[in-house]
């Protein structure tokens, strides 16, 4: 699931996985604007999940919680969600 991208000038993209493409949210955005632009208000039933990328990071939004992988094997909890669908801890 690695996205294909042109270089950016502006810094670290991020972007969402839909279905069978990349889109590019954002340029120059940092690891926690991504997440709250990518997931916040999102949540997924057990077993589902949602992607997302920025720069070289992948994210997964799974319930409850966004993890992040830097190689799409191992992920490890970035940030938990609460019952609103939003990470309150990130700003």
């Amino acid at each position: 699931m690695k996205p294909v991208t042109a270089p950016s000038a502006g810094g670290t993209q991020c972007l969402r996985h839909t279905g069978d493409d990349w889109r590019v949210l954002s340029t120059g955005m940092s690891l926690n604007a991504c997440v709250q632009a990518l997931y916040a208000g999102t949540c997924v039933r057990p077993g589902e999940a949602q992607y997302g990328r920025w720069g070289d990071t992948t994210l997964r939004l799974v319930p409850r919680r966004v993890e992040q992988s830097n190689d799409n094997t191992r992920f490890r909890t970035l940030a938990e969600q609460d019952r609103n669908c939003q990470f309150t801890g990130m700003n």
